[in-house]
């Protein structure tokens, strides 16, 4: 950050962004990659966030301006962060940088700053992933900045990915390289993460004479997976009224998305294989095979592994699908991209009104603090009520939030019960797999639950489902 006369200070950014030019102009020496992602404006949540590099800064003052602007201090090493946030103190905060750890520290403001939601009380040090809050402005510490200018990092043509977070960032420019091979992919993560807005984006950029096919496994009848997957002629049972030629088909020439891969039946796993093996199609009957070109990516959430050790997915399958592995990390792992996420949401569903919405102080901090068990798809369900529940004052306030949903773990399975709960689900479910031999389908049938559900308890309890395939002794 170059300095400007010793008795003043020169604006270096107003209006809320800062231009390339400017960042390369905030550096002061080759200090720590330290940044600042200014994550959410709540009073001007359309502004997205952007980062703030803070190489070369020792002090950053922070307080209360006509505009948002980043403008270098008087001494060496120092600058100043000016809100247009009416509950910040025109001295509000200092942020210091010492040998690549970052010290936070109230200057006695009137509303105070909050660390993680709680009041600050003394000089406290912050650790990369961390959020603290000033009026109604939430930042989060970083390191580096992936783009290497104050806007985040954006990937793929729909400008639907977008990131402050190196991690991701990281993830992104590996697959924008392997999108247009013929490399299969496999991308895992969590429950609403993104995996299929990122199967798209690979999709558009391997730029394919084909369409998009995507097929959530788990959804598929268990007796119906192979005829809907690969097709079967008329006649072949007694529901088949005309030929079909099956989503594997559907997709030739383009990609064909299979999500949540582990729910599939062995017996359509190994047809799944020899599909993979020969790019061939056989309907159910037909004698002849049909070859098919099209791009495979299958999704699965972190499981995937536990499901091979159990046999329930088969390993030569994993092996095929897995030419290369994406992991999308959770929502609560990339804090910093909350308010560009945020600002997509509000945009998409806020329409021409979209302009009308601010945050309160009390629901920027809930938005940070909570933990996004259902990562991304929570939180556009969540904004998505939020608006409704604003009406035409357009003030998101707390309570238009709701409540975290209650979810045992980072994956999305139900809470842990209490032990007599456990012993009690336990038997019941013993019970139900003795009653239909081991057949999973028909256990989640009888107890309202998804297969996947049922797998988990299996997996909780130590059940394994060959064990009940015959009468108990």
């Amino acid at each position: 950050m170059t300095r400007g006369h010793d008795d003043a200070e020169t604006p270096i950014a107003a209006g809320g962004t800062l231009t390339e030019h400017q960042v390369q102009q905030s550096r002061i020496n080759d200090g720590p990659n330290l940044v600042l992602v200014l994550a959410l404006r709540g009073d001007a949540p359309l502004s997205g966030g952007q980062s703030l590099d803070m190489t070369g800064v020792k002090v950053l003052q922070i307080g209360r301006g006509g505009a948002l602007a980043l403008m270098p201090g008087a001494n060496a090493g120092g600058a100043r962060l000016e809100l247009p946030d009416p509950t910040a103190s025109g001295q509000h905060a200092r942020v210091r940088f010492e040998n690549g750890a970052v010290w936070l520290e109230d200057l006695g403001s009137r509303n105070g700053t909050r660390v993680g939601g709680k009041r600050l009380d003394k000089p406290t040090q912050l650790h990369p992933g961390d959020w603290f809050a000033i009026g109604r402005t939430v930042f989060v510490v970083g390191k580096g900045n992936p783009s290497g200018q104050s806007e985040p990092f954006a990937f793929g043509p729909s400008a639907q990915l977008a990131t402050f977070v190196s991690q991701v960032a990281e993830l992104y420019t590996t697959t924008g390289k392997l999108a247009p091979s013929r490399v299969p992919m496999l991308l895992v993560g969590e429950t609403g993460t993104g995996k299929e807005v990122l199967a798209r984006e690979i999709h558009a950029l391997s730029r394919p004479h084909g369409p998009f096919v995507a097929v959530n496994c788990a959804a598929l009848p268990e007796n119906l997976v192979e005829s809907e997957l690969f097709g079967y002629r008329k006649g072949a049972f007694s529901d088949a009224r005309e030929d079909r030629v099956g989503l594997v088909r559907s997709a030739h020439g383009g990609t064909l998305l299979l999500d949540e891969v582990t729910e599939l039946p062995l017996p359509t796993q190994a047809k799944l294989l020899r599909f993979l093996q020969e790019s061939e199609v056989l309907a159910i009957g037909t004698t002849q095979p049909v070859k098919v070109d099209v791009r495979i990516i299958a999704a699965t959430q972190p499981s995937l592994h536990e499901a091979v050790r159990t046999g329930r997915f088969r390993a030569d399958l994993l092996a095929r699908l897995a030419g290369f592995t994406l992991n999308l990390p959770p929502l609560r792992e990339r804090m910093a991209d909350l308010g560009v996420l945020t600002e997509m949401i509000i945009r998409r569903h806020g329409g021409n009104d979209a302009h009308r919405f601010k945050f309160s102080a009390e629901a920027c901090d809930a938005l940070f603090a909570r933990s996004w068990p259902l990562n991304i798809r929570e939180l556009d369900q969540t904004l998505q009520a939020a608006l409704v529940l604003a009406g035409e004052g357009g003030q998101i306030e707390l309570a238009h939030l709701g409540q975290t949903p209650v979810v045992g773990g980072p994956s999305g399975t139900e809470p842990r019960a209490t032990e007599l709960e456990d012993s009690e689900l336990a038997a019941q479910l013993r019970e139900a797999l003795f009653r239909h031999g081991g057949n999973v389908s028909a256990v989640a049938r009888e107890m309202g639950k998804a297969r996947m559900q049922i797998h988990r308890w299996m997996e909780r309890f130590g059940f394994d489902p060959e064990s009940f395939r015959s009468p108990p002794r």
